[in-house]
C-alpha cells in the first residue's frame, strides 16, 4: 500500500475506521467496511459504498453531505497531519454510480458545521 495518498477516518460507534482508494479492506473494520453515512439531497440518510476520492469539484454529478468523518489526510494513513473535524462536521461528497465519494480540493476536504437549530 502507498503511503502517500488520501485517507479519511472515521467514526462507528466507539471504533475508528481508515479508509483510503488503495486498499480500504486491508485497515477498514469488517463490521462496517468502506459504507460511509450520508445525507442525499432530499433529506434522507442512508449508507453508501466509498468511492474514492474526488478531486476535481466540476465534475461533481448529485452532491451529497458526509457525516460521521474525524479526520482526513491528504498523505496517508501513517502521517500524523491528520486535519481533525468537530463532532458536528459535514463533508462534501457526490454520489456516482451509488458510491460516495469525498470531494478533496487543492490537497483540502470540502467541510463545515451544521448545528440543529434549536427552537424555543
Amino acid at each position: 500500500m502507498s503511503i502517500f495518498m488520501p485517507c479519511i477516518r472515521r467514526r462507528y460507534h466507539y471504533a475508528k475506521v481508515y479508509i483510503d482508494d488503495e486498499a480500504p479492506e486491508l485497515i477498514g473494520k469488517l463490521l462496517v467496511g468502506t459504507l460511509l453515512d450520508v445525507q442525499l439531497k432530499n433529506g434522507d440518510y442512508k449508507r453508501v459504498p466509498f468511492g474514492g476520492f474526488l478531486r476535481d469539484p466540476e465534475i461533481m454529478r448529485r452532491p451529497i453531505k458526509i457525516k460521521n468523518i474525524e479526520a482526513y489526510s491528504d498523505t496517508g494513513f501513517y502521517d500524523s497531519n491528520w486535519i481533525e473535524f468537530g463532532p458536528e462536521a459535514l463533508a462534501l461528497g457526490s454520489l456516482i454510480d451509488n458510491k460516495a465519494w469525498f470531494v478533496v480540493y487543492r490537497g483540502f476536504p470540502l467541510v463545515w458545521c451544521e448545528l440543529p437549530i434549536q427552537r424555543r
